[in-house]
């Protein structure tokens, strides 16, 4: 079972709650990789330095210059797929968004094998 954590939708987006959210969720060393918004400039400080803060300037490349793995365009195709089955699925109500989210992270890590996944989803979640 994949160890990734499936984040909840946020409305707010503001320095403090992606500080928040890096010090809720972010585990030391790992790399985040932004770009030059001004909510993003205190990521490397936050929680002690905790995670390795990449960053692309847009007006200059999508890629960094240097080390061609730092982009954002896997996260952005990925929003894309997102709303884009979003849309389609009738009946979305804006209560229930956030389920719908975590769903959408939750099945690629987990192609293999749904059914047992999801029966240990279940079990770790409610007493049975």
């Amino acid at each position: 079972m994949s160890n990734r954590k499936v984040l909840a939708a946020n409305h707010r987006c503001d320095a403090p709650t992606l500080e928040r959210i890096i010090t809720d969720h972010v585990l030391p060393g790992i790399i985040i990789v932004s770009d030059t918004w001004g909510g993003h400039i205190n990521v490397s400080t936050i929680n002690n330095a905790v995670c390795n803060h990449q960053v692309v300037v847009h007006a200059q490349n999508f890629v960094h210059p240097v080390h061609n793995n730092v982009h954002i365009q896997t996260i952005k195709e990925m929003w894309m797929q997102a709303k884009r089955k979003l849309r389609y699925q009738s009946g979305t109500s804006h209560n229930l968004f956030p389920s719908y989210l975590a769903e959408f992270q939750w099945w690629p890590s987990h192609k293999e094998h749904v059914f047992g996944q999801y029966l240990t989803l279940l079990s770790d979640n409610y007493a049975v």
